[in-house]
């Protein structure tokens, strides 16, 4: 999966991805994930979703995939903090 955390000066963070939210939680579970990890409030973090033509191939979330994809943001997260 493609995703890119910013992180700004005021304290917010950004999540970028061109995945988008099809009413599963994804966003709420990326949400949840980094907010943990950094210790931040949930409402500090934002999404900037990317046309899925600018980057490359994606097979998407399909099943638990999520679950691996939200996994593996916790893991990298974790190694930066």
């Amino acid at each position: 999966g493609n995703l890119q955390i910013t992180m700004r000066a005021d304290g917010t963070v950004v999540l970028g991805t061109p995945v988008f939210e099809q009413g599963t939680g994804t966003y709420a579970t990326l949400r949840s994930v980094v907010a943990e990890v950094l210790e931040l409030a949930p409402e500090r973090i934002e999404f900037e979703l990317w046309a899925t033509g600018h980057v490359g191939y994606d097979s998407g979330i399909g099943g638990m995939r999520a679950t691996r994809v939200n996994t593996m943001v916790a893991q990298t997260l974790e190694t930066l903090h």
